[in-house]
């Protein structure tokens, strides 16, 4: 990314006749423009190290001697260890239930002043520890709000129940003081009311139990000096709060078989009862994060691998103009628990295009077929209006990547619109 990125930036200043520090455009690039996630903390680091490699490389010996003030930024919040995919309270929470658009004005203000102090915290301008404490501290003010809203939730439900119950008892309906009646057919009479309101109640109420539960584990994480789990709103509250998610999520996820998928953040191999625990805790969160609360609940088979839930996540941390491309496994297309991921994307998900290489492996050591996907953010509905006419091509590459990935080659396929063959590749529009 940072490669690309400055490649761009070159090619602009130059058509522009314009000079450029390449230390300084390379750090402004890691500054601005990314963010990464990895559940083991070695991988970090890692990739840290190399950033800093990448910009040490492109100091002038000018930048280098005499200095008193750190060269290298601070990686602190660029680069974080965390699951990608669960985001561990108590049980399970929605990603919904943590969008800053959608909190209480009040804690905006925390939500800017954290941002700014994590710029200076890149700058080597403030610590990096106040910074952890502050995200503690709005979690913790996130939390109790999440709490004080269900405890309404549940107040108006628990009114609502009663009046029901009255009304049943009394073989009647009643109309709310000022509300409107309620129309009594098959679907919507008391009985059936009430059946859905009890739901719905239940529902808020495990709810409310887990975040008391994790109040108490909260108290211990607020007295220890480590940072708190991942929560991709909080974590990259720079992005999230201005733009509601990423431009552009790159990823090759992680290639495992349903049935040896664990807990990323607990080492060693797992029992058995640990390892469905974890499953189902993922099928549950992307069943939510993909819910938003219109009862349209997606469904998956539970036989899927592990890459199936990151195309899902990815995809709901994009912002409403952003793309994702994957490398994956090619797998989701033609095995049968592929099915619903194909199926959500065709309702929700306009699909740019599906890239395969006849000629050369993408990872030559790697026992596993694999396309690349370059999607487009979900929409808010099934069927909108945007993918009626979206056309997606499949394309297969004849020769290796290396020798047709040029800016020609793409600017071909962007124009076809029927289907064509020829030495360097087949499109299917």
């Amino acid at each position: 990314i940072l490669d690309i990125l400055f490649e761009l930036k070159e090619d602009i200043y130059q058509q522009m006749e314009k000079g450029y520090d390449k230390f300084q455009e390379k750090k402004k690039i890691i500054e601005k423009s990314i963010f990464g996630v990895d559940v083991k903390s070695w991988a970090v680091e890692i990739a840290k190290l190399r950033l800093w490699l990448d910009l040490f490389l492109e100091a002038t010996e000018e930048q280098l001697k005499n200095r008193l003030d750190p060269l290298l930024p601070s990686l602190s919040f660029k680069v974080r260890v965390g699951d990608s995919l669960v985001q561990s309270i108590g049980e399970i929470i929605p990603l919904r239930e943590f969008k800053l658009q959608n909190l209480d004005k009040s804690i905006m203000p925390k939500v800017n002043q954290l941002v700014q102090h994590k710029v200076l915290v890149y700058q080597n301008k403030y610590d990096a520890k106040k910074v952890i404490e502050e995200e503690k501290k709005l979690f913790g003010q996130i939390l109790q709000l999440r709490k004080i809203q269900l405890e309404k939730a549940i107040q108006k439900i628990n009114v609502e129940i009663e009046r029901l119950e009255r009304q049943i008892k009394e073989r009647g309906i009643t109309p709310l003081t000022g509300g409107f009646l309620r129309q009594e057919t098959e679907t919507k009479n008391p009985e059936n009311l009430l059946r859905k309101d009890k739901s719905e109640l239940e529902k808020k109420n495990v709810e409310f139990s887990e975040l008391e539960k994790f109040s108490e584990y909260f108290k211990t994480l607020m007295s220890e000096n480590r940072e708190p789990p991942l929560i991709w709103s909080i974590g990259f509250a720079e992005i999230f709060s201005e733009k509601d998610g990423f431009d552009i999520i790159i990823a090759n996820p992680p290639y495992v078989r349903q049935e040896l998928i664990s807990d990323p953040t607990k080492a060693g191999t797992q029992p058995i009862e640990e390892r469905r625990q974890y499953k189902e805790k993922l099928l549950k969160q992307i069943q939510l994060d993909w819910d938003d609360e219109k009862g349209d609940l997606i469904k998956l088979n539970k036989k899927c691998d592990l890459y199936i839930y990151f195309y899902l996540k990815g995809l709901k941390l994009l912002n409403p103009d952003g793309v994702m491309c994957f490398i994956s496994s090619n797998s989701w297309l033609d095995v049968n628990y592929g099915k619903e991921l194909q199926e959500i994307l065709l309702k929700r998900v306009p699909i740019i295009g599906i890239y395969d290489n006849q000629a050369k492996r993408s990872f030559k050591h790697a026992d596993v077929n694999t396309i690349i996907i370059f999607l487009k953010a979900p929409l808010e509905k099934n069927w909108q209006n945007d993918l009626k006419d979206n056309l997606i091509k499949f394309v297969v590459f004849k020769k290796p990547f290396e020798e047709i990935m040029f800016s020609d080659t793409f600017i071909e396929i962007e124009n076809t619109k029927e289907k064509v063959e020829n030495e360097k590749f087949k499109i299917f529009p």
